[in-house]
């Protein structure tokens, strides 16, 4: 199904309709009058040093765009630097924001990029890219100013997800998953890495961290057996850092990356001790690109075993819905767990689980149809209930159905009663417009929560993290759509 999109990112992209912030209910933002909300966001919101990582399509193909910039609290953005592969093409830009009290708003950009966003917060906000030129969705951090002149120290736990299925003969995807030691710039380590039609191999890693040369913008590479990954990355502050892949063995690639410091270790079996939900995503052979998106929960009993497993996915486009597992896992005192699950509908899945904390993993699941890997967060609570949904979430989702990229970013407003409104900027099939849709939801003890949202879809499933937080997935046939929630917080 997915190739079809390949040719529409060279094709039907190039007629994308622009769209301006007139299209939205008001010139701040696009909540529209249609619910209420405590909410009490304004332009002072946004006041500091930002970052963010953006991945989409445009009529080249897959891209990753990465950016700093400063906003000054009263609606304009100076100081900005982007970085876009493949490429890298580097740019500089100024530009202004508006947003409304419910945290809804739009950036315009002087290089001509203009993003609907949705505020989670002061120091967090989601984007997606909504002037007719890409589809394109993502996140923006605030910085540190503290930890932005000297290159990352300590040792973090990593992911990258890189592919190059639309510039190169080879249309491998990649995934890294490991632990990194970064010290005066030099790095060692070990990863688990899955390439399409392979399986897992267990590798160490050396390269660099060079120093930040503005903005805590700077460079590096990796090295394992597969050659030399040179990537740009971008400091969040001394705990976080997006990493921007650039190219392999000096052929340009696509993709994106997280690295955290490590906490908690050296771990144990007991250092898996919780309930945890997730998300991940992932390239399959069949549909390319975004083949495969996943959102579940589970519980790890600290002793090696994994029990009352659910999980909702959307494969090649065919989906599955509260699937159940159970499962085993074994941990080195690194924070590599070794994990076997046993679903009911997908038989034997084996993973690598990397620990960031003993409330946090990044994660690879092992298949040779598949290249997938996601997040694990400890739940805040063992019991979930209506009463848990409560103000107003923040959410951002990619992906694409049977006739359209898509991406959403918007908000969702909880009564605690089982009713939800769901408001939102899309970007589908070569148009970027905003909807206010009501719907209805249901709770699960187990943090699982399905939403019927009028015209979008009645299997709007969310895995709760915690209040009004968790993973998100539009478990529809034909639609490989999901992304993320946050409770926002002014």
């Amino acid at each position: 199904m997915k190739k079809f999109f390949v040719f529409l990112a060279f094709t039907s992209l190039l007629l994308l309709t622009a769209c301006g912030a007139g299209n939205g209910n008001g010139s701040n933002g696009f909540g529209g009058s249609g619910g209420t909300t405590s909410q009490n966001f304004s332009a002072s919101s946004l006041n500091g040093s930002y970052t963010y990582q953006i991945v989409g399509t445009n009529a080249g193909g897959s891209f990753t765009e990465s950016a700093v910039f400063a906003a000054d609290g009263k609606g304009n953005i100076g100081n900005g630097t982007e970085d876009v592969v493949p490429g890298p093409a580097t740019g500089s830009f100024t530009g202004s924001y508006t947003l409304s009290s419910d945290g809804t708003g739009f950036v315009q950009l002087s290089s001509g990029e203009q993003f609907a966003i949705t505020l989670v917060s002061a120091s967090k906000f989601y984007m997606s890219e909504v002037d007719g030129n890409a589809n394109a969705s993502g996140t923006a951090e605030q910085q540190t100013a503290t930890a932005l002149t000297t290159a990352p120290s300590g040792t973090f736990v990593f992911k990258i997800h890189t592919g190059g299925a639309l510039i190169q003969s080879n249309p491998s995807t990649v995934a890294q998953v490991g632990a990194l030691t970064v010290s005066t710039g030099a790095v060692t380590g070990n990863e688990d890495v899955l390439t399409t039609g392979g399986s897992i191999a267990s590798l160490s890693v050396t390269g660099t961290f060079n120093a930040p040369v503005s903005a805590g913008r700077g460079t590096g590479t990796l090295n394992d057996t597969n050659g030399t990954l040179t990537f740009q990355y971008y400091i969040i502050d001394g705990n976080h850092i997006n990493i921007m892949p650039a190219a392999l063995n000096a052929v340009s690639i696509f993709g994106y990356g997280r690295a955290e410091l490590q906490s908690g270790g050296p771990f144990t079996l007991a250092s898996l001790t919780s309930n945890f939900a997730f998300g991940s995503k992932g390239d399959t052979l069949n549909s390319g690109t975004g083949g495969s998106q996943t959102v579940g929960r589970f519980t790890a009993g600290g002793d090696g075993t994994i029990s009352a497993g659910a999980e909702d996915f959307v494969l090649d486009g065919t989906s599955g819905s509260n699937d159940s597992f159970t499962g085993t896992y074994t941990m080195a005192s690194s924070g590599r767990a070794a994990v076997t699950l046993t679903s009911s509908t997908l038989g034997t899945i084996p993973a690598i689980f990397w620990m960031v904390s003993p409330s946090r993993a990044f994660f690879l699941q092992d298949s040779a149809t598949k290249v997938e890997d996601g997040t694990i967060d400890a739940q805040s609570t063992g019991s979930f209930s209506a009463s848990d949904l409560t103000g107003q979430s923040a959410f951002f989702m990619d992906g694409f159905n049977s006739s359209a990229f898509i991406d959403r970013v918007g908000t969702l407003q909880w009564d605690t009663g089982g009713n939800v409104t769901l408001t939102e900027f899309i970007t589908s099939s070569g148009q970027a417009t905003n909807a206010q849709l009501p719907g209805t939801y249901t709770v699960s003890a187990n943090g699982r929560v399905v939403a019927s949202v009028s015209t979008l879809s009645n299997n709007l499933v969310l895995y709760l993290t915690s209040d009004s937080s968790g993973y998100v997935l539009q478990n529809d046939g034909g639609t490989e759509v999901g992304g993320i929630a946050s409770q926002q917080n002014p």
